[in-house]
């Protein structure tokens, strides 16, 4: 029992303690309402009229579908690394896979939602890393 118990006690050092959290949002005021319906047009005639801005690709649920489609990948990743102690790269790595899913699939009109992506690292109590809304990506 004390084999048991002293290589879980070595195991817990080795990963570290605390949570590990990823933030990420497309920081634009009209992003939520791109990404649930698109534009709406309340002064439309006869009513309110949709406005599609995807003629020039992207379309909606563009944060919604990336999420879907990578993040079994991206937790597979971080649990790969768990034991090598670098579960936070993992971390780090989906957010700036997220961020770049968001510059394939957000609606164009002047590349603006694109650029918007932006993202928080937490590990532990602090912040590890963080991208600002427009930038590149730093650490």
């Amino acid at each position: 029992m004390a084999d048991f118990f002293t290589r879980t006690e070595q195991l817990a050092q080795q990963v570290g303690s605390g949570t590990l959290r990823g933030e990420f949002a497309a920081d634009r005021v009209y992003a939520v309402n791109m990404h649930e319906q698109g534009w709406r047009n309340f002064l439309g005639y006869l009513g309110p009229k949709e406005i599609q801005q995807y003629h020039q690709g992207g379309g909606p649920k563009f944060v919604e579908s990336v999420w879907k489609e990578k993040w079994a990948d991206w937790y597979q990743d971080m649990a790969d690394q768990v034991l090598e102690g670098t579960v936070a790269d993992a971390m780090e790595d989906a957010m700036k896979d997220f961020d770049e899913g968001l510059k394939t699939r957000a609606p164009v009109r002047d590349g603006e939602l694109r650029r918007s992506g932006t993202y928080t690292v937490y590990d532990g109590s602090g912040v590890r890393s963080h991208k600002p809304s427009g930038s590149t990506y730093e650490a």
